[in-house]
């Protein structure tokens, strides 16, 4: 499973910084690793959480990140078992 318990701690600590600083829209792309880095570590209550609160700040103006939306939903879909869904 790589680094990844450290990866998220790192991600955490940076959101909580960017969180006092910065409205979601901008900390989205990080949000959207944390939901990765969480599904590949088999927390898919938290990835789930996170990506809920990414889907509140989609949309055309945020049609830039939609790919890694994407796949970070997928990473979440395999996590809980879904392979033919995170495929799709």
């Amino acid at each position: 499973r790589g680094d990844f318990l450290d990866v998220v701690s790192s991600i955490e600590q940076a959101l909580a910084a960017l969180s006092a600083e910065t409205s979601l829209p901008w900390q989205l792309p990080g949000r959207l690793l944390l939901a990765r880095a969480y599904a590949a570590l088999g927390r898919t209550a938290e990835a789930e959480r996170v990506l809920n609160d990414a889907a509140e700040h989609s949309g055309p103006s945020m049609a830039l990140h939609e790919p890694q939306r994407l796949i970070s939903k997928s990473w979440y879909a395999a996590a809980k078992g879904m392979e033919r869904r995170a495929v799709e």
